[in-house]
């Protein structure tokens, strides 16, 4: 289950946000392989876009973007016939951009709320801070 804010996103440095953009992509290429006795030969990318919703959440919509990328060439590369072959052909070129265009949906939807979560957050905090301040002086 996802933790009610994004922790990574704010206290680290961009080289951590993105090393974890990496591991993201990892997770899904093992997943897939994982999962590849089961799917074979169909839906080849299919844990990408999970990884990369969890990805945006955690550490902001660039180092989704490297979740994205990354993934997709890896298991394009490795579970789409004939594997191990990048053969850029019409067809493979239509299913990147119908695929990019999906994720890029995902990532701006997921950078929105996540943005939209921390600025709840930092309106609590101030209403927070204000109901204290006012009990303070109610209490005088």
């Amino acid at each position: 289950m996802f933790p009610l804010h994004p922790p990574f996103h704010r206290f680290r440095p961009p080289w951590q946000r993105f090393g974890i953009g990496v591991l993201y992509a990892v997770g899904a290429v093992v997943l897939r392989w994982m999962l590849d006795p089961l799917l074979r030969e169909s839906l080849p990318l299919v844990t990408v876009y999970g990884f990369t919703a969890m990805a945006v959440w955690h550490v902001g919509w660039r180092p989704a973007l490297l979740t994205a990328l990354l993934s997709l060439i890896v298991i394009e590369y490795v579970f789409t016939p004939p594997a191990f072959d990048l053969a850029w052909t019409p067809a493979v070129l239509g299913t990147w951009s119908a695929h990019g265009l999906s994720l890029s949906v995902v990532i701006a939807i997921g950078e929105a709320v996540r943005h939209a979560h921390l600025q709840a957050n930092a309106m609590r905090d101030i209403s927070l801070a204000r109901q204290r301040a006012l009990e303070r002086e109610v209490a005088d």
